[in-house]
């Protein structure tokens, strides 16, 4: 063999690959950016598998919020619900308690008529021989604003001092009463 054979022409065969760092390829950036997002995407399940800190997914975070959305929500409308129905419980029960209220003023029972510092119960004294107190005018006037019947009246004028305590119910008020010559009438009138 000679050199000639040795030395092929350039045209017939192909320069071997000419070894190049990382550096120097050129990589369109399509590509790149590819398997940027294909690597975030995979991020999460391999820290997950691998154990060595977890990343919540955005769906398992919009969960969390909307669990603690309805926590709130829920909370407030207990909150407004309890409001709601401790300001109905005043007004039912304010509304029998300012009916002792408007009775005294409107009869123009005071002093002799005294609600109590709660609301729930009514005080009242009428004039005896040693003890001044209110007419039986007013008093009659105390008991329709409270819608009494006509009975409790009747017995309360016909009541002796020999009688003792004496009482009768009707709506939601309970009365009780003593009279003495001297005291006069003692009245305490109640919501049941």
């Amino acid at each position: 063999m000679s050199r000639d054979d040795i030395a092929r022409p350039a045209t017939s065969a192909r320069p071997a690959p000419r070894p190049v760092s990382v550096e120097q390829m050129y990589v369109p950036a399509e590509e790149v950016e590819e398997a940027h997002r294909r690597d975030a995407m995979a991020y999460p399940i391999e820290s997950a598998e691998s154990g060595t800190g977890y990343r919540e997914t955005p769906r398992a975070k919009r969960h969390w919020k909307i669990g603690l959305g309805m926590f709130a929500l829920k909370f407030f409308a207990g909150f407004i619900a309890t409001i709601v129905a401790i300001v109905a419980l005043v007004a039912l029960g304010g509304g029998e308690t300012s009916q002792f209220a408007t009775a005294v003023h409107d009869c123009e029972a005071a002093p002799f008529a005294q609600v109590s510092s709660d609301g729930s119960s009514m005080e009242m004294t009428t004039f005896g021989k040693k003890q001044p107190g209110m007419n039986p005018y007013t008093l009659g006037c105390v008991l329709e604003k409270l819608d009494a019947p006509a009975s409790l009246k009747q017995r309360m004028n016909t009541t002796r001092a020999i009688d003792g305590t004496q009482e009768q119910t009707w709506g939601s008020y309970r009365a009780t009463w003593t009279y003495h010559p001297d005291q006069g009438l003692h009245v305490v009138i109640s919501r049941e």
